[in-house]
């Protein structure tokens, strides 16, 4: 890991107040700054997605600590949490995971590899609901025809996530989550665009 990498991991690690600032791989400069208080909203309750990858497990494990710490209930699904149905091509998802889509304000679905047959079906699920999907999904990867039915945040270490957070606050307050969700829901976001970010500097 670059020595950076590791200064802005034990900011995380203590305080959800941080700068990340850096070199990409194309020689652009990038600074994140984001600003988090503790989020009294009561049971703000947030489902995250992801594909089943070592790194992003990594990253999302991480979002649900720090998401605990500002007040925020992020519910992460161990992966192994359904079962492929009758169908090759589709997943049947268990009754706890049906449970905590129907109970969360919004579904993140961060997707940094191919969407595997639980992303799907937990998307699929929720889009049903009529609930309010963020799918942050890192720029090149190739997504199945189900995503054409929502709008998708594309992720890139070389661009602005600055930028990309301002897309997604301005889509949530679309969505009319009120005030104090949409700061909850906010604050999950910048912490998990600067933990993917952290990634991807880490790997270089």
């Amino acid at each position: 890991m670059l020595p950076c990498a590791r200064r802005v991991e034990k900011r995380l690690k203590t305080s959800c107040r941080f700068t990340i600032s850096g070199a990409d791989p194309a020689g652009k400069t990038f600074v994140l700054l984001a600003a988090c208080h503790r989020i009294e909203v009561m049971a703000f309750k947030v489902f995250i997605s992801y594909s089943s990858n070592a790194d992003q497990q990594g990253v999302v494990w991480r979002l649900q600590t720090l998401a605990a710490a500002q007040g925020i209930q992020a519910y992460v699904p161990t992966r192994g949490g359904g079962r492929p149905s009758t169908s090759a091509s589709s997943w049947t998802l268990t009754a706890a995971v049906r449970k905590e889509i129907e109970g969360s304000d919004i579904i993140l679905a961060i997707i940094t590899s191919r969407a595997d047959r639980a992303v799907e079906a937990e998307l699929s699920y929720a889009m049903g609901l009529k609930k309010v999907i963020i799918p942050i999904v890192y720029e090149g990867i190739r997504l199945p025809p189900l995503f054409d039915n929502c709008r998708v945040f594309w992720f890139s270490p070389s661009h602005s996530p600055g930028n990309l957070e301002a897309q997604i606050i301005a889509y949530l307050k679309e969505q009319e989550l009120g005030k104090d969700r949409l700061q909850a829901a906010g604050a999950i976001i910048a912490v998990g665009l600067g933990l993917l970010l952290l990634s991807a500097v880490a790997k270089e």
